[in-house]
């Protein structure tokens, strides 16, 4: 027996003060003060579980309500207490779902409304509510309870406020709460109630964009803060460098990296590929894409065939990878490299 204080619960499966007392055997826990049960085991029902769940095919879940022994959930497809009912269901009822107690869809597919979705929403009506037909979700451009109403011109994404037609934001260069008042032009977006200027057309700075950045700069916060160069500059301050001339179009970033390199350089700074690459090397890491001239070898073709290889004329004399000598050692000497002298 397992005795617990007045104010602790029982233990699952009894009852009673002193927690002395067995719960039905299809109770899993009943109340401390009665034998009324809190939770039936799976399968049964009731105040005191004594009814066996009448699950159908069609009923979801291993279980009944322990209240009135109906299904939890139905299968889809499948609506009623017992889940015999099919649901009243077409194309435009998403999943095929409908609601336990009454058949209707649960959700429509776009366009679409009504008990079992076979009403349009209005034309301009991407989605509509439910059970009254009402637009909670225009196309763009429009607003309105049915979507009757234009957004005012120049807001963002062509999206306005399904209740009031206001723009949410404005579309670069215009401002207030209809989005129909200019920014002024040398402002490439504004405040859009203030008007104020949020960022300057390219090459102008300050609260109203009245500065000039210096010479070479596209972007500044002050004359003498760049943060994007014209092409062909660099500088982190005023952008006084030219990009190197073997950049791509001379241009690089802002602190003189190249973005990419003419043919026959390589690297951030773009040096020249290696006189012993055959045909040019990689853009980006320097490797001889065609391999290396005779007599070199290495990804970059740098390092040097073993003067003791054995020459064959019009050939290489070593390998282009790892130097080893193709045709064997000059006399005395040996060794894969010739690299050892012959006992």
């Amino acid at each position: 027996m397992t005795n617990l204080s007045d104010a602790d619960d029982c233990l699952a499966g009894y009852w009673g003060i002193q927690c002395d007392k067995n719960c039905t055997n299809r109770c899993e826990k009943c109340d401390k003060y009665n034998d009324l049960c809190l939770k039936c085991y799976d399968n049964f029902w009731g105040p005191h579980c004594n009814n066996d769940c009448d699950l159908g095919p069609n009923c979801e879940g291993a279980s009944c309500d322990q209240m009135s022994g109906y299904c939890v959930g139905c299968k889809a497809g499948y609506w009623g207490s017992k889940c015999t009912n099919k649901c009243f269901v077409n194309s435009n009822c998403q999943g095929k779902i409908c609601n336990q107690w009454d058949g209707s869809c649960v959700n429509c597919r776009e366009g679409k409304w009504g008990h079992t979705c076979s009403q349009n929403c209005t034309k301009l009506c991407n989605m509509c509510d439910r059970m009254t037909g009402s637009c909670v979700q225009c196309k763009a451009l429009f607003w309105g309870t049915k979507c009757e109403s234009k957004c005012y011109g120049n807001c963002s994404r062509n999206v306005c406020a399904q209740n009031s037609g206001l723009c949410d934001s404005c579309i670069d260069g215009f401002s207030s709460i209809y989005c129909n008042e200019s920014c002024s032009d040398k402002c490439k977006t504004c405040e859009r109630i203030s008007s104020n200027c949020k960022t300057c057309v390219e090459g102008l700075w300050g609260e109203q964009c009245e500065n000039k950045c210096s010479k070479n700069c596209k972007t500044c916060s002050s004359e003498e803060a760049c943060s994007v160069c014209k092409e062909g500059f660099y500088g982190n301050m005023q952008c006084n460098n030219t990009c190197p001339l073997n950049c791509l179009n001379r241009s690089c970033t802002i602190d003189g990296q190249c973005h990419s390199c003419r043919e026959g350089f390589w690297g951030p700074h773009c040096q020249p590929c290696s006189n012993h690459c055959k045909d040019g090397c990689d853009n980006n890491f320097g490797v001889c894409t065609m391999g290396c001239k005779d007599d070199f070898f290495g990804e970059k073709c740098d390092s040097s065939c073993n003067p003791f290889c054995l020459v064959i004329e019009n050939a290489s004399t070593c390998a282009r990878d790892d130097g080893k000598c193709l045709h064997g050692c000059v006399e005395g000497i040996t060794g894969d490299s010739c690299t050892q002298l012959a006992g």
